[in-house]
């Protein structure tokens, strides 16, 4: 149910990710909360304004050559995809203690959560917990690897102290 699966990259998808790995990628602070863990971020795909289980707004110019990268993945594991609600990559670099933030859902309505973890990091894995918020699987990332699920309350772990954990994250229906 949470099998990883390595992403069958061409040229062009390994040149995309160093670029999103090198100093010229665009980032974005996103600030924390009591429940959320600051971050860098770039929207590739933000959430429709209605926050319902539509095809999201482009927001970026770098949305389609990385979305190649959830498309390949798609296709090459025979993922149906009728929209992209949300997508985005993630940068998180551990700076205090916490180990992991606490479990969310990314929308309120059913969907799909796909993860391809584009660097390689120690700990930093994804949890999944059940309804009693207990960890019910926990996703060891590899680089290049992505996994798909449902939606269910899940945390991104921290990676080590001094390293950064970057990811693609796509919710789609």
């Amino acid at each position: 149910m949470y099998e990883q699966n390595l992403v069958i990259l061409n040229e062009e998808q390994l040149k995309t990710i160093d670029y999103i790995m090198g100093a010229s990628f665009p980032w974005y602070y996103q600030f924390g909360s009591a429940t959320t863990h600051s971050f860098f971020g770039h929207t590739l795909v933000a959430r429709h304004p209605d926050n319902k289980p539509i095809g999201g707004i482009v927001n970026s110019p770098f949305a389609e050559p990385i979305l190649s990268l959830f498309r390949s993945y798609c296709d090459q594991q025979n993922i149906k995809v009728k929209h992209v609600i949300r997508a985005a990559v993630n940068l998180s670099v551990r700076d205090h203690d916490q180990a992991a933030i606490l479990p969310h859902q990314d929308h309120e309505f059913d969907h799909n959560i796909f993860l391809m973890c584009l660097n390689s990091f120690d700990y930093g894995d994804t949890f999944i917990y059940n309804d009693n918020l207990e960890i019910i699987h926990r996703i060891k990332q590899k680089k290049h690897h992505a996994v798909v699920f449902k939606n269910v309350l899940h945390t991104p772990g921290m990676c080590k102290l001094g390293q950064r954990r970057v990811m693609l994250v796509v919710t789609f229906v």
